[in-house]
């Protein structure tokens, strides 16, 4: 039976977000990478094989759900609660028609473990995890996930925000059958209820709220959806499923996020649609024809590419000449928090590195493992183990594949960070400590590693590991093509002043003609002169700086006839171990970006606008000397370089 707490005295009016789970997100990519993520999380040690997920889409009359679908309410059902008025243009009316199921199904796995008390939500229950908490994990070390959303990405494909599970535990061998229904507040015969609903039954008098153990009410579910139950694992029942939630969006977010633990022999998949008939079974044997079937070709060509570079660096892992193990970076700074980490020619070996450099100019595939020291706020330090690998782009090839895998799960927008053109670029992440590590670092959806999540958590004392495996592989890629040897080259450093130089007018600094029988020589140039007409100002914004006119600028451009507009070009770097002049080739998009996590403001609009802000450069037109340009949000405890460049001219 349903229940759907009514909201008491004390009780918030909860908004409704529904807007957010129905969001232009891919909706098979979640539900997919959800699904599969939570089986291997619940891989089981004494299975006989890979975990296996079993995704099926059948169609069943609302007569069929109906005896599942009832509430405390005498007179309401499910259906009544999903096509409340209150929920807008997502009230779904499903009585009578056909409604659209997913099923999804794990095996070799150990099932939703652990206490089913509510209150034990610190306890580390999986059960508890699933069914109870949000945003809390119940996962312990060694997982993919750690934000108790499950429930919320299941309940988002659903028109009807609603989904029953039964799980069969390995710990205990029971049996359980629950269901979550994730509405927002709404009223309904003058009774306002809190939304969100759970399937199970009441006990001690309504004091407690259990899973269901009705053995005959599970079967009897389970006939009519077809589930597969008898093994250890979890079955997951998403009614009215959207309609993009098909065998070949769903084949493609397998493909696409789930290729690796399906190379490594650790996962199995199987997709079966009963109304087209469509079924595929992916597995480390058949992964090319799956991909062969896709119906985007360009999709397939790309995957394709990717799944070949995979299995070389799969058989580089296992011992090759160009894979180098236990390289650890430059750590610089006293206190944990303020380390820095950078990597140098002189990590490797002379021997390693005139062979690494060498075999990655052939266009051989090259790779080295990296070891961090993790040190907890609470506990021992730890030490924790990454791998980069790279190819160099071929002279008619295609550049550019970047692929971030953190225990088995693709990292999708996580960027490289390589400047220049490459062939292919895999970092991956196997070893448990760093995956914990990183894991902390990544939001709900798993996409991207974001320095502010891991430093929420407050678990760490520093984050420079993380700083170190986002730009590692670009890192590698400078030794490789040798951009570390470059002369460090820098001009108008730094400087408070910019300037514009002109010719000198002074007649006794020309140059003179040679005379007699001497070899010509070029005439000299006639000496420069420095016109200061702007400076920065680092006191008018603290996590910054402000670019202001010089004093009297506009008296100085009519002296010397300079015309508006000027242009600034400016470049700025947080000052790294490597020097001053290393700073620049040593910045990163995790530093700051002036287009996203800076800042800048031109004022007033007539007299000063932002033409180009990129990563770490500034481009201004300057129209009119009463201008003011504010960048500000950089990180106060670091030092700020800046260089310039001002000329005439827009």
């Amino acid at each position: 039976m349903w229940v759907f707490p009514k909201s008491g005295p004390f009780d918030s009016n909860r908004k409704s977000k529904l807007d957010e789970f129905f969001s232009a997100q891919n909706a098979a990519t979640s539900v997919v990478r959800e699904a599969i993520q939570n089986s291997l999380d619940a891989a089981r040690a004494d299975a006989d094989g890979p975990v296996h997920v079993r995704f099926s889409l059948s169609e069943h009359a609302w007569e069929e759900i109906e005896p599942f679908a009832s509430t405390q309410d005498d007179g309401l059902n499910l259906n009544d609660h999903t096509n409340c008025s209150d929920l807008g243009r997502y009230a779904e009316d499903h009585e009578g028609k056909l409604v659209r199921c997913l099923a999804v199904e794990d095996y070799g796995t150990k099932g939703l473990t652990g206490s089913t008390d509510k209150n034990k939500a610190l306890s580390g229950s999986n059960f508890v995890g699933f069914w109870w908490n949000e945003g809390i994990t119940g996962k312990g070390k060694g997982t993919l996930g750690n934000h108790g959303v499950g429930k919320t990405t299941l309940t988002r494909v659903s028109g009807m925000s609603t989904f029953w599970a039964i799980t069969k535990r390995h710990d205990d061998n029971r049996s359980f059958m629950i269901g979550f229904s994730n509405l927002p507040f709404h009223q309904m015969d003058g009774c306002s209820y809190l939304g969100y609903g759970r399937f199970g039954e009441t006990a001690d008098g309504g004091e407690k709220f259990l899973p269901l153990e009705d053995r005959e009410t599970i079967g009897s579910f389970s006939d009519t959806f077809g589930l597969d139950r008898n093994d250890y694992g979890l079955s997951v029942l998403i009614p009215a499923v959207h309609s993009s939630i098909e065998h070949d969006s769903m084949l493609e977010a397998v493909l696409e996020d789930y290729y690796w633990p399906v190379l490594r022999g650790n996962l199995t998949v199987s997709i079966r649609d009963a109304a087209s008939g469509q079924e595929t079974h992916v597995s480390a044997d058949t992964l090319d024809d799956s991909i062969a079937a896709l119906k985007d070709k360009a999709k397939a060509e790309k995957l394709t590419r990717i799944i070949e570079r995979a299995r070389h660096v799969m058989a580089m892992k296992e011992g090759h000449p160009n894979y180098f193990l236990g390289i650890q970076p430059v750590v610089d700074g006293e206190e944990e928090r303020n380390k820095r980490a950078t990597l140098k020619a002189s990590c490797f070996t002379v021997d390693n590195l005139n062979l690494i450099k060498s075999n990655f100019e052939k266009g051989e595939m090259v790779g080295a493992q990296f070891s961090v020291e993790l040190v907890p706020i609470d506990g021992q330090p730890v030490t924790g183990i990454f791998e980069v690998f790279l190819q160099a782009a071929a002279e008619s090839g295609r550049s550019g594949i970047s692929q971030f895998i953190r225990n088995g799960i693709i990292i999708s927008e996580q960027r490289d960070n390589i400047t220049g053109r490459f062939g292919s670029c895999f970092v991956i992440v196997e070893d448990r400590e760093m995956s914990d590590y990183l894991g902390l670092a990544e939001g709900p959806a798993h996409t991207k590693w974001l320095l502010g999540k891991l430093n929420e958590h407050k678990k760490f004392k520093s984050d420079w590991p993380l700083r170190f495996a986002m730009d590692a592989a670009r890192e590698l890629y400078r030794i490789l093509v040798g951009e570390d040897e470059e002369k460090d080259k820098l001009e108008n450093f730094a400087a408070d002043i910019f300037s514009i130089s002109k010719p000198s007018s002074d007649p006794a600094n020309s140059g003179t003609k040679n005379k007699g029988k001497k070899t010509d020589k070029p005439t000299p140039p006639k000496p420069e002169r420095s016109v200061e007409l702007v400076r920065v100002d680092r006191e008018q914004a603290k996590t910054g700086f402000s670019i202001v006119p010089a004093k009297e600028m506009d008296e100085l451009m009519k002296e010397e006839d300079i015309a508006f507009p000027l242009t600034i070009k400016l470049e700025a770097a947080y000052l790294s171990v490597g020097g001053n002049a290393r700073s620049f080739k040593d910045y990163s998009s995790i530093d700051f970006d002036f287009a996203d996590s800076i800042e800048v403001e031109a004022s007033p609009p007539d007299a000063a606008k932002i033409n180009v802000r990129s990563g770490n450069k500034l481009e201004i037109e300057v129209l009119a000397p009463d201008f003011e340009v504010v960048a500000s949000g950089f990180d106060k405890h670091r030092d700020l370089l800046i260089k310039t460049d001002l000329k005439v001219g827009g």
